[in-house]
């Protein structure tokens, strides 16, 4: 497994540091170097990266101390934990960020950072990119040990006493360090167990892995969002297409049953367009001035084109030497256009009935065969 170490260092002050960074796979470190700003994070190769990246907070930043917890405490840690530190810490409570992981069944890690400095770490952690971010206090690595004994962790000397972990600067420290932990053995110690992982200082409002999810799942919800409203597109242009193509089909036997009616010697429609012609050919010799049932049925068509805003036909029916048609119209004044229409075509009517039905009227039209030329 890959894994990215850093090591968060002060130069003058909490708000001016410098980074060492080692990369390891597995017990293998592959590469190493030094961030001198969160910039240069950002341009670090991530797109290989598949690993943890765990980074170690300044020595001297971070109050670690081992509390006595009841279960009943530890269950309400979060408010518990602030009171139970304040006499250790000499700072108000409201500007320091806790963090709380179990030690035993009686007892708890307590951690206590100023907000002000986590808020310069996270600086520097926005912008790593990996699955999984810890930042961790350096003694962190040195459990379990012995009372009053002296660790060097990457150049910062540790002496656990009273149940705290102190950070001791080098011209402090009384005796020489019973151990030095090296970085390969630091690694190995993050690779053999992983109750280090609960340390993590990034909780809460610093949770920066929870708020990385929280975009991720945004954008999930943005991309659903898109995908559920081009579903619901493609459903309602389905439908419209299928009730366009249901009118089509009652227009096409509205057609059918009306040619049948004007020429019954036909007995059935196979190809109306066709059959429709057929007759209209058979028929060129005819007395010019009658309009045939086929002219009138083409005619009709030509009608509907120039009235599409209507509901359209809904009748017709003849009558020796005389048509009449019944139209459905959506407002009264449509007539007088459908009327134009029919006198376009070269076929006077005369609108001689109209019948009111909830929204609509019904128009009936009457015609004699007798015509002036049609337009062609």
């Amino acid at each position: 497994m890959q894994r990215l170490i850093l090591q968060l260092q002060e130069t003058h002050s909490y708000d001016q540091l410098k980074c060492c960074w080692w990369l390891f796979d597995n017990q293998t470190l592959l590469n190493q170097g030094f961030f001198t700003s969160p910039e240069d994070i950002a341009k670090f190769d991530f797109s290989s990266f598949t690993g943890e990246v765990v980074v170690f907070a300044p020595a001297q930043r971070v109050h670690m101390r081992r509390l006595a917890l009841s279960k009943t405490q530890y269950r309400y840690r979060n408010k518990v934990v602030p009171h139970l530190m304040e006499p250790h810490l000499g700072q108000n409570i409201e500007m320091i960020h806790f963090t709380t992981s179990l030690a035993s069944k009686e007892s708890a890690w307590c951690y206590a950072t100023e907000e002000n400095v986590m808020a310069i770490w996270l600086e520097w952690v926005n912008h790593i990119v990996s699955r999984q971010v810890y930042l961790l206090a350096l003694p962190n690595v040195l459990k379990p040990f012995p009372e009053d004994s002296l660790f060097d962790v990457l150049g910062q000397t540790f002496q656990y006493t009273e149940q705290q972990w102190c950070w001791l600067p080098k011209n402090m420290a009384k005796q020489q360090a019973i151990k030095l932990l090296t970085i390969e053995e630091i690694n190995h110690i993050l690779e053999q167990s992983k109750d280090w992982r609960r340390d993590n200082l990034l909780q809460g409002k610093f949770d920066v892995n929870h708020q990385q999810a929280v975009k991720h799942y945004s954008w999930v919800g943005v991309i659903c969002l898109v995908v559920l409203a081009f579903s619901v597109h493609s459903i309602n242009v389905f439908l419209e297409t299928q009730s366009l193509s249901r009118q089509a089909v009652n227009v096409e036997n509205i057609a059918k049953q009306a040619f049948l009616e004007l020429v019954p010697e036909e007995e059935k429609v196979i190809h109306l367009e066709r059959q429709v012609s057929a007759r209209l050919k058979s028929n060129e010799k005819a007395e010019p001035e009658m309009m045939t049932a086929y002219e009138v049925l083409a005619m009709l068509d030509s009608v509907r084109e120039q009235t599409n805003e209507t509901l359209g036909l809904q009748g017709i029916t003849w009558l020796p030497k005389e048509y009449r048609f019944e139209w459905l119209t959506s407002s009264i004044s449509n007539f007088e256009r459908i009327q134009q229409a029919f006198e376009s075509e070269g076929l006077s009517v005369e609108l001689e009935q109209t019948i009111k039905q909830d929204k609509t009227y019904l128009g009936v039209f009457r015609s004699t065969q007798k015509s002036t030329t049609r337009k062609q």
